[in-house]
C-alpha cells in the first residue's frame, strides 16, 4: 500500500483546500511537507481559475510545527540550512499568494503551525482551540513571530509570546490579532464557507499588489532569521532539549 501524501489538495469549483495530512504526528512539518506546501500553494495561486485558497489540517489539528524528530537528526549546519530553505520557500509562496488565503484552526496550532497563521489573510478558529509558540523551550526561536509577528502584534506582545511560550485561547489570540474569527465548533464549517464566498470577488491584482509590497519589506529579515534558526537547531543546547523532549521528559 502506498503511503498517503502529507499534503492533500482538494478543489471545489474555484476554491482549493489544502489539508495537512500527518495526523499521527499532529501534522508536524517534515522536509517533504514543507516542499509540498510550496508546490501546492504555487500551483493554486498561479491558477487563474482559483479564487480562494484554504489551509487546514486533518485529525482536528492545524499543525504542531516543525517535526522535532527530524530536526534532531540533522547531521550538520548544511543539513539544517537545507531544511529551513525549504521552509522559507513555503513561507514566501504563501506570503506572496495573489489569492485570498484562509487558515482554519480546529483544535490547536503550535510552533511553526501557529506562526503560519500570521501569513493568512483570514484565520478562523473554533472557540475551544488554542495556540502557542514553544520554540524557546527547545533553545530555538519562532522566525515568523519575531519578524512579521512583531509588526502585527507589536514588539512587546510578540516578545512575550516567544519567551513565555504560553498557551493562549482562540479568543485571546483574536484580541491580539492572530485570529480573525472565533466561532462555536458546530459553526466552524459554515464560517469557512461564508468567508470563502465573501472573498471570491476580490481581484487578484489588488491582492498581489498588497502582498508583494509587504513581502519586500520582510524578505531580507526572514532570510536572516531562518539562517540564525539553522545555527541554533544544531547547537548543543537545542540538541539536548530536543533529546529530552523526544524522551518525554520535561524540558
Amino acid at each position: 500500500m502506498s503511503q498517503e501524501k502529507p499534503l492533500i489538495a482538494e478543489r471545489k469549483n474555484d476554491i482549493v483546500t489544502l489539508w495537512f495530512n500527518r495526523p499521527r504526528v499532529l501534522n508536524a512539518f517534515n522536509r517533504e511537507l514543507w516542499r509540498l506546501l510550496a508546490q501546492e500553494f504555487s500551483t493554486a495561486c498561479s491558477d487563474k481559475d482559483v479564487s480562494v485558497v484554504i489551509l487546514r489540517g486533518r485529525g482536528g489539528v492545524f499543525s504542531s510545527g516543525d517535526d522535532i524528530r527530524e530536526m534532531h537528526m540533522f547531521e550538520d549546519l548544511e543539513d539544517a540550512r537545507s531544511f529551513f530553505e525549504d521552509a522559507g520557500r513555503a513561507i514566501e509562496t504563501i506570503a506572496r499568494c495573489p489569492k485570498p488565503v484562509i487558515m482554519v484552526v480546529d483544535r490547536l496550532a503550535v510552533g511553526g503551525g501557529a506562526e503560519l497563521l500570521l501569513l493568512a489573510d483570514v484565520v478562523i478558529a473554533a472557540e475551544d482551540a488554542w495556540i502557542s509558540y514553544p520554540e524557546a523551550r527547545l533553545a530555538l526561536i519562532p522566525p515568523i513571530l519575531t519578524t512579521l509577528g512583531a509588526r502585527i502584534l507589536g514588539y512587546k506582545q510578540a516578545k512575550r509570546l516567544a519567551i513565555t511560550c504560553e498557551k493562549i485561547t482562540a479568543t485571546q489570540a483574536q484580541h491580539l490579532g492572530i485570529i480573525d474569527m472565533v466561532v462555536p465548533r458546530d459553526q466552524l464549517e459554515d464560517a469557512v464557507r461564508k468567508t470563502a464566498e465573501m472573498l471570491r470577488g476580490v481581484p487578484s491584482q489588488s491582492v498581489k499588489a498588497v502582498k508583494e509590497h509587504m513581502w519586500r519589506s520582510l524578505q531580507r529579515e526572514m532570510t536572516q532569521i531562518l539562517d540564525q534558526l539553522s545555527r541554533l537547531v544544531v547547537s548543543d543546547a537545542a540538541r539536548t532539549a530536543m533529546h529530552l523532549f523526544l524522551s518525554r521528559k520535561k524540558v
